[in-house]
């Protein structure tokens, strides 16, 4: 038997509902019992599939099992720091679910699948591009610093070439410490 033990704020959202589905699946292809914990005290002395994207709830619950010296994977790549096994999804798979619905992933040689504007778009990924994510956060006021001198012209610069690339990358960079220094 697996149990799954699902962070709560995660195991309701789309994205947790496809993995959640994929690993019950996965489950029953191979015959294997999946019981659902609601508390990690609830767990048996059988291994604990952790399934969530919160570093805290994640490293907590990892803590609470070891206490126990209950096996346990973490559903995904662990966050950084934290020595777990993994049990990684099948990302070519996933991407090509998820192309079908036109959400391309960033994934190198996935522009091979593609045809039209999408494959000419997306293979930027098999020449070294890389994906970026991030996050909004407030600051206060900065004097002379504003989203199109800092971010959108200098990238015109860039193309024209009136902005080397170490120019462009000096110039984020500095406003980005400024930026990170007036966090609210």
């Amino acid at each position: 038997m697996i149990q799954l033990l699902i962070e709560p704020s995660y195991g309701a959202n789309l994205w947790a509902q496809a993995y959640l589905a994929g690993i019950r699946e996965e489950a029953r292809k191979r015959g294997w019992e999946l019981q659902t914990l609601t508390e990690e005290a609830e767990a048996a002395e059988e291994p604990v599939l952790l399934v969530g994207s919160a570093v805290g709830w994640l490293k907590s619950r990892l803590a609470r099992l070891a206490a126990r010296n209950l096996p346990c994977l973490i559903a995904g790549v662990p966050p950084q720091g934290v020595r777990c096994g993994f049990a990684a999804p099948d990302y070519e798979e996933a991407a090509a679910i998820f192309a079908k619905a036109g959400a391309i992933q960033p994934i190198v040689g996935l522009a091979e699948t593609l045809e039209g504007d999408n494959k000419m778009f997306y293979s930027i990924y098999d020449n070294g591009a890389k994906a970026a994510l991030g996050s909004f956060a407030a600051t206060e006021a900065i004097e002379g610093l504003d989203t199109r001198s800092v971010w959108f012209d200098p990238v015109n610069s860039l193309v024209t070439g009136d902005k080397t690339e170490q120019d462009w990358i000096d110039g984020v960079k500095a406003a980005s410490d400024q930026l990170r220094a007036a966090l609210k």
